[in-house]
């Protein structure tokens, strides 16, 4: 942070300023899977802290998803004041209520799409391939075409196995 203030072309812009407050953190992307279960006796976690938002992958949500899970811990919260218990056993509602409430069923539904976003072919190999076959497959210079699989497979060599191909293919359908 020192040395984005000291730089010349910031300096001049904050010149007497002073800092009041920053804060910056993480964002969890372990989903709802980051706690084993987001209430203990006494307690219960929601919003970032409990991994409640969603990243499948086209979309982030966090902030609504955070809203709803709150609700969702003040009402079990206002359940457990009924009876003045405040155990495990009467806070698992709470888990109860995330699972059935309709606006947090996608973060249930994709919890899986970070652990396989994760995956460095998708960002490298993948894009590379998908051009070069693009580019043999529409290419115009009087020779013939291979069927687009065998295409795959001369494009494929050396850079990724038929089978990690497959078995990724597999896996965002499971994922996603």
């Amino acid at each position: 942070m020192e040395k984005l203030r000291s730089h010349p072309k910031i300096s001049r812009r904050i010149k007497g300023g002073k800092t009041t407050e920053y804060d910056a953190h993480m964002i969890p992307e372990a989903g709802p899977k980051m706690l084993a279960r987001p209430y203990t006796n006494g307690m219960v976690v929601a919003g970032d802290a409990a991994g409640h938002l969603l990243n499948n992958g086209y979309t982030f949500r966090g902030v609504d998803i955070a809203i709803q899970s709150g609700v969702a811990a003040a009402h079990t919260i206002l359940d457990a004041r009924k009876t003045q218990d405040y155990s495990t056993r009467t806070l698992q509602g709470f888990e109860r209520r995330l699972r059935s409430d309709p606006s947090l069923k996608d973060m249930y539904t994709f919890g899986r799409v970070p652990g396989y976003l994760r995956k460095n072919r998708l960002y490298t190999t993948y894009p590379e391939l998908m051009c070069s076959i693009a580019e043999a497959v529409y290419r115009v210079d009087g020779t013939g075409k291979k069927k687009i699989f065998k295409e795959l497979r001369t494009q494929a060599k050396g850079k990724v196995s038929i089978f990690s191909l497959v078995w990724d293919l597999i896996g965002g359908a499971r994922t996603f």
